[in-house]
């Protein structure tokens, strides 16, 4: 699903043990909304992906919070999505995504070397 910038909210569905993620173009998720295939194993310990200030944030509670992230996964070619790059894992899904790419804490679990091969833009924060 193309989202453009009309959708307000991206959500995680749990169905018979798999993750899925829909995007709605209301502030509640409804019948109409779209499925979308991105990377979720770039979206671990995320609950909460919502839009503020032209930018995407994701949350590891189910509500905004202070401490929420703005690193920027791209998705079907489109910066949408967080990932909330605080170890090794979120860092080589961030990195092989491309984007915009903010570090939340210090990382210090990197064991081999991460191919970056898309468009990408590290903060360091």
């Amino acid at each position: 699903m193309k989202l453009g910038n009309g959708f307000k909210l991206v959500y995680e569905k749990r169905t018979d043990g798999s993750r899925e993620l829909y995007a709605s173009k209301q502030p509640v998720p409804t019948s109409a909304d779209g499925k979308l295939d991105p990377n979720l194993n770039a979206l671990t310990g995320i609950k909460f992906v919502y839009q503020k200030e032209g930018k995407i944030w994701g949350s590891q509670e189910a509500f905004p919070t202070k401490d929420d992230t703005s690193a920027v996964v791209k998705v079907d070619g489109e910066d949408l999505f967080i990932t909330d790059v605080a170890g090794a894992t979120s860092l080589t899904a961030a990195l092989t995504a491309g984007g915009g790419v903010v570090l939340s804490k210090d990382i210090t679990d990197v064991t081999t070397a991460i191919d970056i091969t898309e468009d990408t833009t590290l903060d360091l924060n």
